[in-house]
């Protein structure tokens, strides 16, 4: 299962759920994640924001 972010509120036309911006978006397929994201309702998660809220990876020293 594939994820991304909602940046814009829609109705998906399969499940016919209503999503929100800022919800979470899991698609059973990346072919239709990469459809909303063409449609620019859906922002694809970076590793980076998929890290536990509060987690901070620390820069190294130099």
């Amino acid at each position: 299962m594939v994820k991304g972010k909602v940046i814009q509120r829609f109705m998906d036309k399969n499940t016919r759920n209503i999503y929100a911006v800022g919800d979470e978006y899991k698609a059973g397929s990346k072919k239709r994640l990469d459809e909303l994201i063409e449609l620019e309702f859906v922002e694809p998660i970076t590793e980076k924001e998929k890290s536990p809220a509060g987690e901070s990876n620390p820069s190294p020293k130099g």
